[in-house]
């Protein structure tokens, strides 16, 4: 007689790797060209992942159950705040890891993650039962829309996509910004209360209409250290082809608009445009006057 299964409620991230099909498939490197930026990836994403996953799960009492697979990720948690405490500080440590390397070196991983509340069982991984082992695999609604949030939402760059009944569960106040709607959370991140900010997105990059919010999450960074950050972003534009230069635009233009709420256009004026400027620049130099006062 079968068990009953019984579903449970969870908010579920799936992440991938920007530009993997690319590297592996378009590129016209030699294989063992190849291997050696695999291997960058791969040294880049079990540090940043084995680091974080590690932390918040001694820090909080609901945990962040993770899986992989060839070059994606699917994370769940019962709460909302361990697991985006994880997904911010992974893409934080994954774009940071390699400053101090050069982009022959090390090749820095640029990541994309949908952030969904929705349904999921979790059965006996077919894998294990042939294995003897005990892993789980996530199965569901959640995991179905974690992965079409990331992947066919027509949205380019290394981007916290989320869902608007998880922006609604975190409760979020609306900020004074006019360049773009902008929202604010406050979030414990291990104990110490941070400010969180999302951006609205109402239009695909298709002109489709879109109903997702995304996480500024380098905003701390680039309010402490944007000239670190501009100059991570022109190391890695040249490393990439014509065909994924929306990525990277994207990308720094996610960074620029995490830079309008930062303190240095209070502090000073003049700093605050100038590194303004170098964001905008990288992303396609965005019109002074479009990014409001």
């Amino acid at each position: 007689m079968q068990a009953a299964i019984k579903e449970e409620i969870k908010y579920c991230a799936f992440i991938d790797v920007l530009g993997y099909r690319n590297l592996v498939v378009d590129n016209p490197m030699d294989t063992a060209a190849k291997l050696n930026v695999l291997h960058s990836l791969y040294s880049n994403l079990a540090t940043s992942f084995w680091v974080t996953i590690g932390e918040v799960n001694r820090h909080y009492t609901d945990k962040v159950f993770i899986r992989s697979f060839s070059d994606c990720f699917y994370l769940d948690c019962s709460s909302i705040e361990p697991l985006l405490v994880a997904v911010h500080d992974i893409f934080n440590s994954a774009f940071g890891l390699y400053k101090n390397f050069s982009a022959t070196d090390e090749k820095t991983p640029l990541l994309r993650c949908g952030i969904v509340k929705d349904w999921l069982v979790k059965f006996r991984d077919v894998a294990a039962i042939t294995s003897n082992g005990g892993e789980w695999n996530p199965v569901g609604k959640a995991v179905a829309r974690a992965y079409e949030t990331s992947e066919q939402s027509q949205l380019s760059g290394m981007r916290v996509l989320i869902a608007p009944e998880v922006i609604a569960d975190l409760h979020v106040q609306q900020v004074t910004i006019q360049s773009f709607p902008c929202f604010a959370a406050t979030i414990l991140s291990y104990g110490i209360p941070i400010l969180h900010y999302f951006k609205q997105i109402t239009t695909n990059e298709k002109g489709d209409p879109c109903k997702l919010y995304e996480l500024l999450w380098p905003f701390g960074q680039v309010n402490d250290h944007a000239h670190e950050f501009i100059e991570i972003l022109r190391k890695l534009q040249p490393t990439f082809p014509p065909n994924a230069a929306r990525h990277f635009m994207q990308t720094a233009r996610l960074f620029h608009d995490s830079y309008l709420i930062s303190s240095w256009r209070q502090k000073d004026p003049r700093i605050f445009e100038r590194d303004r400027s170098a964001f905008a620049s990288l992303a396609c130099d965005i019109p002074r006057g479009s990014v409001g006062s």
